[in-house]
């Protein structure tokens, strides 16, 4: 009995999400430090006016670090930083932990943060969370997170919220989270906005509300965050929290899939295929999936196995939609081992092996069963067609190897939490 190949494509990322952002390093400030400022600094803050031979001094050492000269700009800049200039002692300690020196890169950043610089303040605790040039202190880690906070840095509240939302250094709690995250996100930072309209998203922390999620994606996607263009383009295909409009996701998801992400690169790929909000297009779609599936995306790799199965837009290579489908099916897509398990009974691309037919459809069925997923009920009758050759001894060895086995994704997980 033959269990016909499955044709059917599927969209990863339309259903599901991105998780959280993580906590994020301050970089080099300006002269006139505002808020999160990314900009080269200009010149040194400290007691006192710093000489015009001093000013040069930062200027050369600026340059150095911006040619990737740890031990110049650490000699124009380390008198500087002894004579107590909170910005110099920053870049420096900035400059060192993206260097490898992260014991020096801690004191320094340890002096600046004790002298209430908040920026600091952050970098610190990222260094304690991270245990880099510091031992591991989640506890002390939340301690600088909360000074900067305290001090209504964007940054600082966003850190703090994540440990709230994470639990790291602190019982979890979503509704303390929330509130800094707002804070943050009310200031204009552009990670802040994100998770918080994946907390409305969701429903964690706050009533369920997806036109605030919606809301605060779109913030996010105006300062050109990357996986808030994801989950916004996937809002506006399904016409959640705000009105359908498949021409703006696929330039969304476009604009994400430009920066290599991988998720909107499948998605992309299916719009295009589909001919949803683009002209359609099977060619451009092709390099799409394989870009996603090369990051290890088991639903393109999914998609590239039936395409040259199929022969869509490529000349059909049975072999070739065999390695897709194993890639897919080894990182738990349930579609992929039924796909697979039909290619080794049918003997597509390989030659006929009833056993590992039999090994795939199993463990589709054991998978499905445990996940609820949309293709249960094929699962088990692709196991049922390919168990005929087996003998029932194997069969029973066969089925309590799936019940243990367990797949092995290797590319982002979307709608997981970082």
């Amino acid at each position: 009995m033959a269990l016909a190949l499955s044709r059917v494509g599927i969209v990863i990322g339309l259903l599901v999400c991105v998780g959280h952002g993580v906590p994020i390093l301050v970089g080099l400030l300006a002269a006139a430090l505002p808020a999160a400022a990314q900009t080269p600094a200009q010149a040194p803050a400290a007691a006192g006016e710093p000489s015009p031979e001093e000013r040069a001094r930062f200027k050369q050492g600026l340059e150095a670090a911006e040619r990737g000269d740890v031990a110049g700009a650490r000699r124009f800049w380390q008198p500087l930083a002894e004579r107590g200039w909170t910005t110099v002692q920053f870049n420096l300690a900035l400059v060192l932990s993206e260097n490898g020196f992260g014991a020096e890169a801690a004191g320094w950043f340890r002096v600046a943060a004790e002298a209430g610089m908040a920026e600091a303040q952050v970098n610190l605790g990222m260094l304690y969370s991270k245990g880099e040039g510091v031992a591991q202190d989640r506890a002390e880690a939340l301690k600088w997170y909360r000074a900067a906070a305290e001090q209504g840095f964007p940054q600082g509240q966003h850190n703090l919220a994540w440990a709230y939302d994470r639990g790291q250094g602190v019982a979890q709690d979503l509704g303390q989270a929330l509130r800094l995250y707002r804070l943050a996100a009310e200031a204009g930072h552009a990670p802040a906005q994100y998770n918080l309209g994946w907390l409305y998203e969701h429903g964690e922390g706050v009533a369920k509300d997806e036109h605030q999620a919606a809301r605060w994606y779109y913030a996010a996607v105006r300062q050109d965050h990357v996986d808030a263009q994801y989950n916004l383009a996937r809002m506006l295909v399904e016409g959640r929290g705000i009105a359908k409009d498949p021409k703006l996701a696929a330039e969304l998801f476009e604009a994400a899939a430009k920066t290599g992400h991988a998720g909107a690169q499948h998605n992309l790929a299916y719009l295009l295929r589909q001919g949803l909000g683009v002209a359609q297009d099977h060619g451009a779609a092709l390099p799409l999936y394989r870009a996603a599936a090369e990051q290890g995306l088991a639903p393109s790799q999914f998609q590239l196995g039936v395409i040259y199965a199929l022969g869509q837009g490529v000349a059909k290579d049975p072999i070739e939609a065999l390695r897709w489908y194993r890639l897919a099916a080894e990182a738990g897509s349930i579609e992929a081992m039924i796909n697979l398990s039909t290619a080794y009974g049918e003997g597509q691309g390989t030659a006929p092996d009833p056993l590992e037919a039999f090994v795939w459809a199993a463990r589709a069925t054991v998978l499905s069963d445990a996940t609820g997923a949309e293709w249960g009920p094929i699962a088990p009758r692709a196991m049922i067609a390919r168990a005929e050759p087996i003998s029932p001894e194997m069969r029973n060895a066969v089925l309590s190897g799936a019940q243990k086995w367990r797949p092995k994704p290797t590319g982002p997980q979307y709608g997981r939490r970082e």
